[in-house]
């Protein structure tokens, strides 16, 4: 149901310093990935993923500067697709995901909206997200060619975010999350070291493996 990576108190720690670079005056709101329309296997996006470590698609999490609460709002999960999928964090466990995330609350994907009146300064990451085999290059290379074909050309999932927030908290101005998220990121804690050295060896045994 959760990840045994990081402790919540790593989590914890990460969402303190966005809290901390956003001010006290400012919102901050990351949307998590949708499900996959094929049979893979979820996979989180980075950003998500790096803030409170849930697995759940189409999570959002809000981190208020002006209260220092952090906040999970997560889609129900139907006792169908309990049966079917297995059980996942959501808004019907909320204690449960509340207690292994250590967020401050857990609410229905229902109820955002109402927690986005009266902001003023929102921060948003203005970047699409990297979800599984993807990297930024990829990503701006993939939307490139969508925007040259004149017989598609629609939107990313990120622009369409955007622009839902802009019609919905139109007095709200918007500014970019990445940059404070790619700073945060670029600087690893000993866990995050300790995973990656072991991600490399793995990584070393497979391609000598290969070229025996």
């Amino acid at each position: 149901m959760f990840q045994k990576d990081f402790t919540p108190n790593e989590f914890g720690e990460r969402r303190r310093r966005v809290l901390d670079a956003i001010g006290s005056e400012a919102v901050a709101l990351i949307q998590g990935a949708e499900k996959e329309s094929s049979h893979d296997l979820f996979r989180q996006t980075n950003d998500f993923y790096y803030l409170c470590g849930v697995e759940t698609p189409h999570a959002y999490l809000l981190l208020d500067g002006r209260s220092k609460l952090c906040a999970l709002f997560l889609p129900h999960q139907s006792p169908q697709r309990v049966e079917n999928e297995g059980e996942l964090l959501s808004a019907d466990n909320a204690d449960t995901a509340r207690l292994l995330t250590g967020v401050d609350a857990v609410h229905g994907v229902e109820e955002l909206s109402r927690f986005l009146d009266g902001v003023k300064l929102l921060f948003t990451p203005l970047r699409m997200a990297e979800g599984a085999m993807m990297s930024w290059d990829t990503l701006q290379a993939a939307q490139r060619e969508v925007f040259s074909d004149p017989w598609d050309g629609r939107p990313d999932r990120m622009r369409w975010f955007v622009a839902l927030l802009r019609q919905r908290c139109p007095a709200t101005e918007i500014r970019d999350l990445a940059p404070i998220l790619n700073e945060l990121r670029f600087i690893k804690s000993p866990r995050e070291a300790e995973l990656l050295r072991m991600a490399g060896k793995l990584s070393a045994l497979g391609v000598i493996e290969a070229m025996r």
